[in-house]
Parts: structure tokens; sequence; C-alpha cells
């Protein structure tokens, strides 16, 4: 079976993503580039964005497959592509199918945006999100079954270790935008004062009032944030929406370089953190259980090395590309059987 694949982070006809990992013959993919700018640390989009997302959209289904006789569908990442493409898909009277990997919003809505995602989302085959949490939340919020919804792991793409290299000037690193509580980490912070840098939008840093030896950075690419995660002593993503998934992707790209977390217990962080063994959970609003576990891991090393190395195993295990693909193409075969 072909499959038309749109995501907003691929410029080119080359995916950069899980289908790069598949190697079964009987599935093809062809990929729609994107050609707009994607801010992922956005929690919600724009009508400029979304006018994007519906011009990708619209220019996929009328492109005509590079296998024409071929049964085809759509595969899409991130929801505003999905919601745009089963709009056509119920105008048009469509059968073709789509799955909707990476079906994650920063919060559910009401009102008329909700109708129209309602509404639309009838048309889409199978969603795919990353919490279990989420089948619940989505299937009441979409009045939809909870057989159209599976959980797969959140991945992202392995990277090498870096040469270790002893750091003399440790700090503390905290990262992302969406539902970010960095009131609540400035105060659990404070009595510590171990320096600390936090890379976020500045909307996340509206009314943080911020001592002396926290610094905030915002705009830097993703390399940067990277080498910045690899050379942090411990990472913290503190999160202050617990019935939202967040946090998935900036604890998944630090853990993967064995570096320590600390992360609040919410739906978007519980299916990949064991407490204690892959990380630290601290319970939303909890000052002094964040200042205790980031204590805990700064005045130990020993800790923090093993921590860091079960983190990097269980990326690689369960949560990058190639770990992932299987499932994805366990998925994609579904279509192919009908």
């Amino acid at each position: 079976m072909h499959w038309k694949v749109l995501t907003p982070f691929s410029p080119s006809t080359t995916t950069g993503w899980i289908p790069s990992y598949i190697s079964d013959p009987s599935l093809t993919f062809e990929v729609i580039p994107s050609d707009y700018d994607h801010d992922r640390s956005r929690r919600l989009s724009g009508l400029r964005e979304w006018i994007d997302y519906a011009r990708h959209a619209v220019r996929a289904w009328f492109k005509t497959p590079s296998k024409p006789d071929e049964q085809f569908g759509y595969l899409t990442s991130f929801p505003q592509l999905p919601i745009c493409l089963a709009l056509i898909k119920r105008l048009t009277f469509s059968k073709v199918p789509i799955v909707a990997w990476c079906f994650n919003l920063g919060s559910t809505y009401d009102g008329a945006k909700g109708v129209l995602a309602r509404f639309a989302s009838r048309a889409i085959d199978i969603f795919v999100v990353h919490s279990t949490a989420e089948i619940d939340i989505y299937s009441k919020w979409l009045r939809l079954p909870r057989d159209k919804f599976i959980y797969v792991p959140l991945s992202v793409e392995m990277k090498a270790l870096p040469p270790v290299t002893a750091n003399a000037d440790r700090f503390v690193l905290a990262l992302g935008t969406a539902n970010r509580d960095y009131d609540g980490l400035v105060k659990a912070l404070t009595p510590l004062g171990y320096r600390t840098i936090i890379v976020s939008g500045p909307k996340a840093m509206e009314d943080v009032q911020l001592p002396p030896f926290i610094e905030h950075r915002s705009g830097l690419p993703l390399e940067e944030c990277h080498k910045l995660s690899r050379a942090a002593d411990l990472i913290v993503i503190p999160l202050k929406e617990v019935e939202a998934a967040s946090g998935q992707v900036s604890f998944l790209e630090t853990m993967m370089f064995g570096r320590p977390v600390v992360v609040t217990r919410a739906p978007g962080t519980v299916d990949y953190i064991e407490d204690g063994e892959t990380g630290l959970l601290v319970e939303p609003g909890d000052i002094e259980g964040l200042r205790s576990a980031i204590a805990k891991l700064w005045n130990d090393e020993d800790l923090r090395l093993r921590l860091g190395s079960a983190a990097r195993t269980s990326v690689e295990n369960s949560a990058t590309f190639r770990a992932v693909a299987p499932k994805m193409c366990q998925v994609l075969h579904t279509f192919a059987a009908r």
C-alpha cells in the first residue's frame, strides 16, 4: 500500500522520520514536503499556522500519487494536518484512510472549534497518541470509540553520546514552553542557589522573577539545546497542567543523552519514566518535593550516572524512530487488509 506522508517538519521529499526505518516492500511512502516554518514550542496554532496546514493538506489531497495504481492513504504527524485532510475527506465523501500519528493537543477546546474538530475527526481512521491517558481524553472530547485510539510511545531520532568531559561550571537545565511551571521551579531553586539555565519561549516566563543565579535563554536552535542537554548535570521539566500531556519531547531528547531528569508526574510523563529507575517524578505543585529531588541528584554523582544510563537505554529500546517503526508498520498493514 502507498502512503502520502505529511509532517510540518519535512521540507524535502526525505522523511527524516519513522518511515525511514520501515523496509517492508509492501509499504511505500511519498513525502509531500512542507513549505512553511513549524514552531513546535507553540501550544496553540494561530490563523496563519492553520492557513499553512490547510494549504499543505489541499496540495497533498490533489497531488496524483507517485504510484496511482496502488491503494493509498495519508500518514500525518501533529493534529492540524489530519484535521484539515479529514475536512476535505468529509466534504468530498472520500474513503481514503487517514492515520493521525502524534495526535497531541496542548489542551482540548469547546465552542465552534470543538464542533469543527468533532465533525472532521469522524473521517480520521486511526489516532496514534503518545500517552495512555490521552485515549480517554480524546475519545470523550471527540465523542469517538476508544478503539480508534492507539498508544505508541513518542519517538525521537537517537543521537550518539558525546565524549565524557569534566564540567567545572555545573548547572541545572530546564527546557520547554508549553504548560511549564517555571514559577514553581524558581521557588524550589531559590534556597539552593544552583546555577540554572531555563530555555523557553518568552510567554512561559511571563511574571516569573528570576534570581541572579538563574538565566533565561530563548530562540535557541535545536543543536544548541542538545549541546546544553549534554553538558547539564541534570534536567528539570516542571509542568503545571496535569490533565494535558506535555514535555515528552523535551525529556526524551535529554534522556537520550544519558542525562538524569526530574519531571512532574502527569499524563505525558508516567508512561515514560519509572520513578527512581529512569528518572525522578515529583507531584504537581509540590515545591518541597521538587527542591528535594533536584538537591538529591545534584549531590549524588553515582545516582546521576545510574539514572542517566538507564534513561538512555529506555529511550533507545522504546522511544526512537527505529524502535517504533514495527508498530507503525503494524498499524499501516491494517488498511492493506481492508
